[in-house]
Formats: structure tokens, sequence, C-alpha cells
């Protein structure tokens, strides 16, 4: 019985490798980002990365992308309410097929 490993210990394991490889509001991001885009965009639009420089590059479908820039500000309001203002990031288009 002394090899098992309580839950919280194994769980906090897990979750510390998860954090390392992604940022933690990346995570929260991409939980939420049907609230942050709307349903429309949220069909042709996911995040893809936050970079050290708080860039949050956007993979968007090449015939939505105007349609993403209009909703920028939008966008930019609820991703300040998701994250509760805690980090003010930039968003960067990048053009899917």
């Amino acid at each position: 019985m002394h090899t098992f490993k309580k839950i919280d210990i194994i769980t906090r394991n897990i979750t510390n490798k998860i954090f390392k490889k992604y940022n933690y509001n990346f995570i929260i991001i991409n939980e939420k980002w049907e609230d942050i885009v709307g349903k429309q965009l949220y069909k042709v639009s996911s995040p893809l990365n936050i970079s050290r420089d708080k860039v949050l590059t956007v993979g968007v479908k090449n015939n939505y992308i105007v349609d993403f820039q209009y909703s920028m500000p939008t966008i930019n309001n609820n991703l300040q309410k998701i994250l509760k203002n805690q980090i003010n990031l930039k968003i960067k288009i990048r053009q899917l097929q």
C-alpha cells in the first residue's frame, strides 16, 4: 500500500507538465473560444498560440478574415472579460486554407 500516491500529487504532476507546455491563459482562451468570438467565427477560427510578446495568433479561414478583423474590438473586449484584465493581448491573424 505504500507504493500508491495521493491523487492530488498525481494530478499536480500532470497539470504542471501541461502548464509548462501551454500558457494557462491559452488554455482558458481555448476553452472559452466560442464565447470570445461568437458562434459564426468559432466555426472558422481557432487560437494557435500566445507568444512571449503577448501576441495571440489566431488561425482564420481565408474567406472570413475581413469578418474577423471587423469583429476585433468585440473580440478584444471579450478576451479582457474572460481573462479578467490580467493580460493585454495583441491579436495576429494567420490565414488558414
